[in-house]
């Protein structure tokens, strides 16, 4: 039964005890690395760039190379695919006797004789990043982002690319797009305009003509002697004179056009406004273009290729239509949507029984077999409305957060064709969790936070709702408990609910911090917190205590070097994913947890995942990916990797005096010091002395350094070695 939406007086509880504070804390080096093995990935994330050869459509999912067969656009089939291991996003595909050449990390060379077996003969990185690339004849030329220019790259012999010349930029922007044409290359150079280089000698690549209104150029396509670029307006350049390119028309869409491409008498535009649009305009006559048909298209589109009248649009959005998009034209005067293939943004992952059932935003649901971790295979995909945010199992049943309104029920019995069965259509969900028989989903219209009781067949019933202020960012829950992280202006809050029974869940207490929280995962008597410190303006993981119901307190805190986005915990390691790592803590030892190494291969990771040794992460612009933690098998991980750690005064609060416990890695000067809340020295109980590695404790009698007593109040202790700083917070009650 729905219960009027009440919201319950929270019981507001500070930091009575605070643990190591994240500004101080001495961080590990991105060197310095947590021993995972890579097990495999399953590519998904934005398109970018497309490619037509044949019959065949190259397209990208962030950093990975797909292939698919086209011959009926309205009905593709996925040949194949490739992940490339990039630590940037395709940006551009060119193909030429029976390879594809993908620009990421360097020049790819792949080997296309089975498309459905795409094979990586060669990866040329003296440019580490490629911004576009054109291929003609036996040469590649790349547009280079360091140095900015063009370097003219042999690859009559595919496996083995060679640099046979270089063209530095001339203006301080970098090139964006590039066409050669016959024995000229051309540059859309942004604010630099056009550029025309003479490659007749691809060693000595000479500039001869230059174009320019002020605009900016984003984009080109060369079409025998008119160049036609993409700016605020659409602009048909003559360059039958390469030295003296010209102005010969003009078109002004409503909003500016990012994007083009020419085929026979007809030029594909791109116009990015809203809605937007692809225009199709007769340029018969280049002086006088003319627009003679028009259809709406998905926002954030990247690239435009036409083939036989078909028209190929890779797309970036956020939204259902992210991906690749395919439009009939073979009526100028109507084109039409034909297809659509959503390449997804994977936000979270939950696995069960040897699969993944992986929220991947515009792509949906997917369900991938694990079986064989090294090449993960899709089995299914629930296509989204919208964008598909979480994903809870239980049962044969899978309840998925979906952005378009609703909280679907998907019925997973045979994981190769799930199927809807119900949803809760009234709310807005992009987090989902479950503990026992009650389900937790935000609902981002109010915002509020829905309980639901979970019954036979999957279907659910409210039992309460609760006001979440600035919206939920995360629910975790375990047992008879759940912990909700909301915000609330400058103010992180986790609130404390208790399944105190069938049908019933209410609100019991709360925590409040002076920041923002993020992510919130348990560990049996602990609550770990993603904290973003509004006073210190860092980042770092809160321990809280939330043994007695209702009630929570901070005992521990430790750094974390990036914002983080989620927290999995899998007995004595906790993996938080960070804006491009994800951080490994180890809390054997709750009280005093510390970080040991990372791992630094997601580019973006979001969700994560993790069962016995196992670790899942989902990453907007990868996908998914798989990795073995050899550290948390290690049993004796925690001594393979001695930190320092200033275990803090005991007690604390504390009346006349405390006694500070640390611990040294390794032997060497140690300097321990009081501090207040400005920073400022009040006694120092250590100062530039050498001591032994292993545990020491010294007594405060809460003096400062003239001999006088400290005020009651909060103040750092602060440990330095040679390798670490270690801060922790300590009060004195009077």
């Amino acid at each position: 039964m729905k219960l009027t939406s009440r919201i319950l007086t929270s019981v507001l509880l500070t930091a009575s005890c605070a643990g190591a504070v994240s500004a101080d804390d001495a961080l590990p080096s991105e060197e310095t690395r947590w021993p995972l093995t890579c097990l495999g990935r399953y590519p998904t994330g934005p398109g970018q760039t497309v490619a037509v050869e044949g019959g065949l459509v190259l397209f990208n999912q962030g950093p990975s190379l797909w292939i698919a067969d086209y011959s009926s656009p309205a009905n593709p089939v996925d040949l194949g695919h490739l992940a490339l291991g990039s630590a940037y996003d395709v940006t551009a595909i060119e193909t030429g006797g029976g390879y594809a050449y993908v620009a990421a990390d360097g020049l790819n060379v792949i080997d296309l004789a089975d498309p459905s077996h795409p094979v990586l003969v060669e990866q040329w990185l003296a440019y580490p990043r490629v911004r576009d690339l054109k291929v003609a004849g036996s040469y590649a030329y790349l547009v280079t982002y360091n140095p900015p220019g063009v370097a003219i790259v042999d690859i009559s012999d595919p496996a083995n690319p060679s640099q046979l010349g270089f063209h530095a930029s001339t203006v301080q922007i970098n090139p964006a797009s590039i066409d050669v044409e016959g024995p000229y290359a051309y540059l859309a150079c942004g604010g630099g305009g056009l550029r025309v280089l003479d490659v007749s000698d691809p060693a000595a690549p000479v500039e001869v003509g230059i174009y320019s209104n002020g605009s900016v150029f984003w984009e080109l396509d060369v079409h025998g002697e008119v160049a036609y670029l993409a700016s605020s307006d659409l602009l048909m350049v003559d360059v039958s004179d390469p030295a003296l390119p010209t102005l010969i028309g003009q078109y002004a869409p409503p909003d500016y056009c990012p994007l083009v491409r020419v085929a026979g008498t007809y030029a594909y535009v791109y116009s990015d406004y809203s809605p937007n649009y692809l225009e199709i305009l007769d340029v018969s006559d280049p002086s006088a273009p003319e627009v003679v048909g028009a259809c709406s298209v998905p926002d954030l589109g990247s690239e435009i290729q036409v083939s036989n009248g078909h028209v190929f649009l890779a797309c970036r959005s956020y939204g259902a239509r992210n991906g690749l998009e395919a439009y009939d034209a073979t009526d100028p005067v109507h084109p039409e949507a034909i297809h659509s293939r959503p390449t997804g943004y994977a936000t979270n992952v939950a696995v069960r029984d040897g699969l993944a059932y992986m929220a991947d935003q515009g792509a949906g649901l997917r369900i991938l077999d694990l079986a064989d971790p090294a090449a993960p295979v899709q089995i299914s995909r629930l296509p989204s409305g919208d964008r598909t945010w979480d994903v809870a199992l239980r049962g044969d049943y899978a309840y998925v957060a979906d952005g378009n309104g609703r909280l679907r029920i998907v019925n997973v019995s045979n994981p190769s064709m799930p199927m809807q069965t119900g949803a809760v259509s009234f709310i807005i969900p992009s987090c989902v969790e479950i503990s026992g028989d009650v389900l937790f989903a935000d609902d981002g219209a109010g915002p509020w936070v829905h309980a639901f009781q979970l019954g036979a067949g999957g279907t659910v019933s409210e039992i309460n709702v609760w006001g979440a202020a600035d919206g939920v960012a995360d629910i975790a829950a375990v047992g008879d408990r759940a912990y909700i992280a909301t915000n609330n202006g400058s103010q992180g809050i986790v609130m404390l609910m208790w399944m105190c029974g069938e049908g019933c869940a209410e609100e019991v207490g709360s925590f409040v911090y002076e920041g923002s929280v993020s992510s919130v995962a348990v560990h049996g008597d602990y609550l770990f917190v993603a904290v973003e410190d509004s006073e210190y303006y860092d980042w770092r993981v809160s321990v809280l205590d939330v043994r007695e119901l209702g009630r929570a307190f901070e005992v521990a805190s430790v750094a974390v070097p990036q914002y983080p986005e989620d927290i999995c915990i899998t007995g004595t390691q906790a993996y938080v994913s960070c804006l491009d790592m994800v951080v490994v803590l180890d809390i054997a030892d709750p009280l005093n947890p510390y970080w040991p190494g990372a791992l630094m291969e997601p580019l973006y990771p979001q969700g994560v995942a993790s069962v016995a040794g196992m670790l899942w992460v989902t990453d907007i612009w990868c996908g998914l990916w798989i990795y073995r933690d050899q550290g948390a098998d290690a049993p004796d991980h925690e001594t393979a990797h001695p930190v320092t750690r200033l275990l803090g005064g005991t007690p604390n609060p504390f009346l006349t005096g405390t006694s500070i416990g640390y611990e040294l890695a390794a032997p060497g000067s140690v300097e321990l010091g009081i501090y207040d809340l400005q920073g400022r020295l009040l006694r120092a109980l250590r100062s530039s002395e050498v001591e032994s590695a292993g545990s020491h404790r010294l007594y405060w009698d809460g003096l400062d350094g003239e001999g006088c007593p400290v005020a009651s109040g909060t103040y750092y202790q602060r440990l330095r070695s040679a390798a670490d700083a270690r801060t922790m917070k300590i009060v004195r009650i009077r």
